[in-house]
């Protein structure tokens, strides 16, 4: 995200895509509720959260001094000590403070989150016979939502 929101203003910011790769492990957990739509849900909690308790330990350290405690220096490498102040590049719109981190409020550009799976053909045991049929089979193509986006780059 640091290399994304460094960017010069002369470069447009690149689309990001998060792809939540194996929707379709999730239970099901109500008939009219998709498994697709729950993944995206869930990826995008579950990333917003972990970039919000990221920030919170980049502003925790700035205020405190070098130290900063131990969750200061929770997952932290080379690149979150090089971006210091900067929120390793979560930068949200204007004062910050009291205000939880989202992908809308991010100034780093436009993100996109989808889902899909990907069907494995199995071999069965014995040889010469054909391929195990997947479970995904009647369910379509799993990664049709990537080929989308990545044909509506072009």
């Amino acid at each position: 995200m640091s290399a994304i929101t460094s960017l010069p203003p002369s470069i447009p910011t690149p689309p990001l895509l998060v792809f939540a790769n194996k929707s379709d492990l999730l239970p099901k957990t109500a008939e009219k509720t998709t498994n697709s739509g729950l993944a995206l849900t869930r990826t995008q909690t579950i990333l917003e959260r972990e970039l919000e308790k990221r920030r919170q330990a980049s502003l925790s350290r700035g205020q405190t001094g070098a130290g900063g405690g131990v969750l200061s220096e929770l997952g932290e490498d080379a690149d979150a000590a090089a971006e210091g102040s900067a929120w390793g590049g979560l930068g949200i719109a204007e004062n910050a403070e009291g205000t939880s981190f989202t992908f809308e409020k991010w100034e780093g550009g436009d993100i996109e989150v989808r889902s899909g799976w990907v069907d494995v053909k199995r071999k069965s045991g014995k040889e010469g016979r054909s391929p195990v049929r997947g479970e995904k089979e009647k369910r379509g193509d799993g990664l049709g939502k990537l080929v989308e986006w990545v044909a509506a780059l072009s």
